[in-house]
């Protein structure tokens, strides 16, 4: 089956976005600091699965029939997810060597990206940590390999699209 032919999925949904707009909302610069502040305090006063519920929102809006929700990071969003869109939410882990992930967020500058390697994977770990992200992780439903080119990643999207609307 040629994954072509399917609706095209929108946006993505990226939770960190979410984030950003309040960030705006309120008049603060969208660096790392009080991106994490925001949504420490969001996450306080909202149970941790706030940005699921956020992006669950976003996608009852939409009239698509395929969404992509890009940057989840905790397994409260995930149960979230699960819990409003059911058998329909698949979870896919995107994963890249650290080097490689090192230098495509290098290349896009945004203001508050580490500029060495050691601070990124101590970013990473504690990240890691801090959202219990080994458990989403482990919640998802395909895994798929971003360590290539451009279009070796689109290639693996088309397969992994194409397994799930097979399912």
């Amino acid at each position: 089956m040629d994954t072509s032919s399917l609706p095209a999925p929108i946006g993505p949904v990226i939770p960190s976005t979410i984030i950003r707009e309040i960030a705006k909302d309120e008049g603060a610069e969208p660096n790392r600091e009080n991106l994490q502040k925001i949504g420490k305090r969001y996450r306080k006063k909202e149970g941790k699965g706030f940005l699921g519920r956020k992006a669950v929102e976003m996608i009852e809006k939409s009239k698509d029939e395929r969404i992509a929700i890009n940057g989840i990071r905790n397994p409260e969003e995930v149960e979230v997810l699960r819990e409003n869109l059911g058998r329909s939410f698949k979870l896919i882990l995107v994963q890249a060597e650290n080097q490689i992930r090192f230098e495509r967020l290098s290349n896009r500058k945004r203001t508050g990206d580490p500029e060495r390697i050691e601070e990124f994977k101590k970013q990473d770990r504690d990240e890691k940590e801090k959202f219990n992200m080994e458990k989403t992780f482990s919640m998802s439903n395909k895994r798929l390999d971003n360590n290539g080119s451009f279009e070796e990643l689109h290639k693996n999207i088309d397969k992994i699209l194409k397994d799930l609307t097979n399912e």
